[in-house]
């Protein structure tokens, strides 16, 4: 069976490429705003950048030896007129400001669908500027050869099938629990503490009626996380360096020379007291089953600029 790994810091000469070259203009993307507009610049694997409106991927630069720099997107995004001057080949001997100039042509007009920039987009971009209670510096994070499904999460998950169909035997219509699922392996936020910890973060948009299952899709991930770190930590803290290196990350922060936190983030906290009260029978099965050493889940709103942790 393979390590898992985590190798998403981009090469010397990409590094290269945002902190002295044509591809400055991404990394000052990171703290200005275009066309009215904020956008999230994250580091990938296979020298790529990504660039991010809310929940939807605009660009897309590779960097390789053999072919230079190419700059793409969706199709959906590509079709746009504004997109003719800056999805290419880029690197003949153009200039910074030619590849700035496309850049926020494309930026500024391009056309975005509100589900992408409203709801969890939005709450995803307001987490993305936090630096307390923890920096964040990567998302849609996915380990390569994830760990198997720890027999902690299907111990919890098990618990809370029986807790809902126990329920679901006298309620009726909204009363009703839905059935636990099974998580999938995409982390919304990757962060560092003040501790040195790295962070797994959840976020949720406007709360469903099914939120209150949050916290077993987060135990989900703080296992895989848990019995991968030792095997990733370097990759991780390749990235972090690299992110400081090229300006995208603030100087400064810790190492990754901890374990691991875990937090669900909300935007305003929508929840209905219903929804909040289930959620914290989850999270009582939940606290049971984390791995050693990691602290009981937090839970956070960031209403304003501000985050403000909540009782749960």
């Amino acid at each position: 069976m393979p390590q898992p790994g985590y190798d998403r810091a981009p090469s010397p000469a990409l590094q290269d490429l945002l902190r002295n070259g044509f591809l400055r203009p991404l990394i000052d993307l990171d703290t200005r705003n275009v066309g009215g507009h904020e956008h999230d610049v994250h580091l990938r694997h296979s020298d790529e950048v990504h660039v991010y409106r809310g929940g939807t991927r605009l660009l897309t630069v590779k960097h390789s030896w053999q072919e230079g720099v190419k700059a793409a997107s969706d199709e959906k995004y590509r079709s746009q007129p504004c997109a003719k001057g800056l999805t290419r080949s880029w690197g003949g001997g153009e200039s910074e400001s030619d590849f700035r100039n496309a850049l926020h042509a494309y930026l500024r007009n391009v056309r975005v669908g509100c589900r992408w920039t409203s709801g969890e987009g939005a709450v995803q971009m307001q987490w993305a500027r936090v630096t307390k209670p923890w920096v964040p510096f990567d998302r849609e994070a996915v380990l390569a050869h994830a760990p198997a499904q720890h027999s902690e999460v299907r111990a919890a998950h098990a618990e809370l099938t029986g807790v809902s169909e126990s329920i679901n035997k006298k309620a009726r219509g909204r009363d009703r629990w839905s059935k636990p699922k099974d998580n999938g392996r995409e982390v919304d936020q990757l962060a560092v503490d003040s501790d040195g910890r790295l962070v797994i973060v959840e976020l949720k948009g406007p709360s469903s009626s099914k939120d209150y299952y949050t916290p077993l899709q987060l135990l989900n991930y703080v296992w895989q996380w848990h019995s991968a770190l030792g095997a990733v930590r370097g990759g991780v803290q390749k990235l972090l360096d690299a992110r400081v290196a090229v300006g995208l990350t603030p100087r400064g922060v810790p190492k990754l020379s901890g374990g691991l936190r875990a937090a669900i983030g909300f935007g305003c906290d929508t929840r209905s007291p219903e929804v909040t009260r289930r959620y914290g029978v989850v999270m009582d099965i939940v606290a049971k089953h984390l791995p050693p050493g990691v602290d009981e889940i937090q839970t956070w709103e960031l209403a304003g600029d501000r985050p403000r942790q909540l009782d749960r």
